[in-house]
């Protein structure tokens, strides 16, 4: 099985740097993998349109938050390091 947060982050990572749209990339990226299928709905939650549709839902500006999952996240790196070079490593 693989690890649905790698996944995510190599498709994240993918779309940065190629500039698709990130639904193609995303289900292109998901039929290829070999995660479980809760693995895959995890991974399909993390593109940038069901981010910004929570953003709504919760009655925020998608930059509010982002930049509260920033604070969070700044708040948490040295964790998010280890994390990212064992996923990476």
């Amino acid at each position: 099985m693989g690890n649905a947060r790698k996944t995510v982050l190599r498709l994240l990572t993918r779309l940065e740097n190629s500039g698709s749209y990130s639904n193609i990339l995303l289900d292109e990226g998901l039929e290829r993998s070999d995660l479980s299928p809760q693995d895959k709905k995890f991974a399909a939650g993390c593109s940038r349109d069901v981010i910004a549709q929570g953003a709504e839902l919760l009655g925020w500006e998608l930059d509010t938050l982002i930049q509260k999952t920033l604070t969070a996240m700044q708040q948490s790196e040295a964790g998010i390091r280890e994390e990212l070079a064992a996923l990476l490593g």
